[in-house]
Parts: structure tokens; sequence; C-alpha cells
């Protein structure tokens, strides 16, 4: 691009130059008037974004294009994460418009939490008066964003442990019903940093809000508040927290607090109330646990090709929820215990041949390798062929080794009909 043609205002190739002669090109301009057709430019083009940080950093002190500078933060065109730290420290403690600017686009700070620069900047600035600190704070606080409050208060908690108790209680109590996983995460760290001793002590003397806030983890924060307070106001989850002693995975502290979150527990609690938990066994990404006569697995993923039918006699009968996590799916499955031998007699080569052909007969595919495989680690024998999932059938239509021998499976997700064009996709909602 000619000098000359770029001095006339022609910025159509400036984006198309190394960064360096970019910014040489643009620091030489004198004229406020081309310095605000550029500006416009990047504004009103699709073109020339990709040159408004090169601007931004050449103008954002410059009294005369403030109106500009807010309209290249309010239409998302700088890319904070390419805001050098010292650039950003000059941005927050040496301009007039930052602070408020920031204090009300909150957004802005989030994308990249504490690792952004204009982020630390605008912190370690806030810290360095009450009035500031107080201001940001009833800004995170007011905001409905759980993701951006969540992480902006904890990047503020980091650098200033002393928050108020007050401030700390309002932001956990407000908006009504959005959760945080404040509350576990600092009680995790003050136990490893005397620095956050204060809040660990926040949190313990007003543990009920804060539990009952907690988004993720509260079998977690269940056991660390149960070893320092009086948890009896929580008693009504101890069956829970017994379930996720059993399971004792991170994975199944998610689902059980979802549920509690959702005050959808009821069904769990119930089945293992005033009951022993045994393990039973483990795979991939499921873990399954006997409470008496009844096996409850909770699978992080299951399988996409599934059509869950849950009315064929030939599967166990199953009671099914789906547990919707932030970008996950968690199964929750109830089954009958069932034995693995009937009449003393273990399950066989010709009981699953059996199974299989009646499968092929009714019309469904079995995509599952065990059975294909005739392998009985998925099957199971009910204690009566009537406890089946019969629905409408007649006697006359189930078949004679069902009655003899009622082989089910276990695992219900890997199984669609012939007929369909393709195999069903599971659908959350």
């Amino acid at each position: 691009m000619a000098n000359n043609e770029f001095k006339t205002g022609n910025f159509s190739l400036l984006g198309q130059i190394d960064p360096f002669t970019r910014l040489v090109y643009v620091s030489s301009i004198k004229e406020e008037s081309t310095m605000i057709k550029l500006l416009n430019d990047i504004i009103y083009s699709n073109d020339q974004y990709k040159i408004a940080n090169t601007v931004f950093n050449l103008i954002y002190k410059d009294s005369r294009y403030l109106e500009y500078v807010i309209k290249l933060l309010d239409n998302n065109l700088i890319d904070f994460s390419l805001i050098k730290e010292q650039v950003a420290d000059d941005i927050i403690n040496n301009t007039t418009w930052a602070f408020d600017y920031f204090s009300n686009n909150l957004d802005k700070l989030y994308k990249f939490g504490y690792t952004l620069s204009i982020t630390k900047s605008f912190i370690n600035n806030a810290i360095t008066s009450e009035e500031k600190s107080q201001i940001f704070i009833d800004k995170i606080i007011e905001n409905d964003n759980r993701d951006i409050r969540d992480s902006l208060m904890i990047s503020l908690m980091i650098r200033k442990p002393d928050i108020k108790e007050e401030d700390l209680v309002k932001f956990i109590s407000t908006p009504e019903g959005i959760k945080s996983k404040i509350p576990r995460m600092f009680l995790r760290m003050s136990s490893k940093n005397e620095v956050y001793e204060d809040i660990r002590n926040i949190i313990f003397r007003n543990f009920k809000l804060f539990f009952n806030a907690e988004l993720y983890k509260k079998m977690e924060l269940y056991k660390i508040l149960s070893e320092k307070v009086d948890v009896e106001e929580l008693k009504k989850y101890r069956n829970i927290f017994k379930l996720y002693q059993a399971f004792g995975t991170m994975d199944v502290d998610e689902v059980l607090t979802t549920l509690i979150n959702k005050n959808d527990y009821d069904f769990l609690d119930k089945m293992v109330k005033d009951k022993e938990i045994s393990f039973i066994g483990s795979g991939t990404t499921t873990r399954v646990y006997k409470v008496e006569d009844k096996v409850i697995k909770i699978t992080r993923k299951k399988h996409q090709q599934a059509t869950a039918i849950k009315d064929l006699y030939l599967l166990a009968p199953t009671q099914t929820k789906y547990v919707k996590l932030d970008d996950d799916v968690m199964v929750v499955e109830i089954q009958d215990y069932l034995s693995d031998t009937y009449d003393g007699i273990g399950i066989t080569k010709e009981d699953i041949i059996n199974w299989n052909m009646e499968m092929e007969k009714l019309g469904y595919v079995v995509t599952d390798p065990l059975c294909s495989n005739l392998k009985s680690d998925n099957f199971g024998f009910l204690k009566s062929y009537k406890d089946a999932n019969l629905g409408n059938m007649k006697e006359s239509d189930i078949p004679e080794w069902f009655k003899k021998r009622p082989l089910v499976l276990y695992d219900i997700d890997l199984i669609y009909r012939k007929d369909d064009e393709h195999k069903k996709i599971m659908k959350f909602h």
C-alpha cells in the first residue's frame, strides 16, 4: 500500500500488512479527521476489525477519541487477550473512563478470568481503596450471570481475602436461586492456606446458606462442614451423603448435587434410607452399587445410539432418570438385583442364544458386543417371568423358554428396532 494512498484515507489494505508496519502507519496519523475516518471504518466495516487493537492501543488516553474508544469496547472489537500487562495497567490506572466503564461492563473482564491482564489490573486497582472495592463487589452482586459472578468474585477474593461477611453473604444469596462454586472451593483452599481462614469461618457461620448455594459439590461440602460444625439442620441430606460415601467419585457428587438443587432426590433418599450399600463393580463410565434387593447405576455417558426401550419383557425393569449437567448428561438407573442363577443353574450359552433369537424375532438389533459374544456379564434372572415388563402380552405370547428361564438384559441402551432408518439418538431436555 502506497503511503500517499494511505494518507488520503484509503485503509482497505491496512489489515493485510504486517503488524509492525501497520503500527508505523497508524502512528503516523496526525489529522483528527483521518483518525476518525479510520475508526469509523473499523467500527462499521467487517474488513477492518482486525486492526482494532492496534488503533485502540494508540488512542485509549486521547480525549478526542473517547467516544470511539467506548464504541470499540461496546462492539466487542477489542481482543483483551492481546493487551499486554503494562498497557492494561496504564488503561486502568491512568485514564478517566476505565474504572467506571469496566465496573458497568463486567462481561469485558470475565472472558479469561484472572488470567486476563485487564482483569488483573482492574482488580489490583479496585482493592487500593475501600470505595472502589465496594463498587466492584456491589456490581458483581447485582449481576445475574452465574459464570461472570463466580469468576470475578473468586478473582477478587483471591486478592482480597478480608472481604466483609455481609458482602459475601449477600453475594451467595442474591439473586435468589443462582448457585455458586465458591463455598466448596474456598473451604478447600482455606484448609491449605491460612490467608483464607476468615472466609472459611464465614462459611462455617452461615453453613446452611452456603450449602444451599453450592453449585457442583454439595456432598464434598457436607463432608467438610460435618467435621467442623453441627449440621443438624442438614440432616435431611444424610441418606444422600451415605450414597456419596459409597460411590466416592466426583462425578457422583455432581449428579447428587444437581438432584438436590432441583429438589428431585426423594427417590434415592427413600431407597437408601436405613439400608446397607455395597459395591458391585464399575466400568469405564459406570459405577454400580447394591442396596439390599436393588441396584443403582450412575453412568457418565450413555451410548449415543439408543432407544431407551423400557417396556420390553426381555429387558430388566428399569427406573431411569436423566440428570442434565452443564456440559454432560448423567444417567441414574435403578433395577432389581438379579441373580446369575435360576433353580440352581447359572446362565448358559443356550439361555443367551434363546434371548438373542427372541430379540431377532421381535425385530430388535442388539449392539452390545457381550450379547453377540454370548457373554453373561450383562444378564440376570428375574425371580419369575411374571416380574417382567409384560404389558398387555397374552400368556400364550410368552415363550416357554422365558417362563422356565426368565433371562433379561441389564444394559437397556444398546438396542434399536430393525425398521428404524437410523439408530435413534437419546435426547435430553
